[in-house]
């Protein structure tokens, strides 16, 4: 996947980006209670108004054990907007689905 896509991006209904001065393509930022993240907004009809949604499982850095040159990274890290010191009660782990946020546009966009 990480050979296709470059990186994760931020989908937001058309009605919020609308109202939050949002163009597709434009840098945001997501802030959570805990942390915030910087990441490129799609907008799209297929979240509901209020929430936004970002595609887990980016974020991280890839090795390669053979040439030994840096390792690549493409895009975020969502998990970083979650508190994991709230656990859930029956299976012991954060709650890596869903939290709240604000969106705002960058200011160098």
């Amino acid at each position: 996947m990480q050979k296709r896509e470059q990186g994760n991006d931020c989908e937001i209904n058309p009605a919020d980006a609308h109202s939050l001065g949002i163009k597709e393509g434009a840098k945001i930022e997501v802030t959570s209670a805990v942390s915030s993240l910087s990441i490129k907004a799609r907008i799209s009809d297929r979240v509901a108004p209020g929430v936004v949604c970002i595609q887990h499982g980016w974020g991280s850095r890839v090795f390669s054990p053979v040439d030994k040159e840096e390792p690549l990274c493409f895009g975020v890290n969502v998990n970083q907007l979650v508190d994991n010191a709230a656990i859930d009660p029956f299976s012991g782990i954060p709650n890596l689905k869903s939290t709240r946020v604000k969106v705002t546009v960058c200011a160098d966009t």
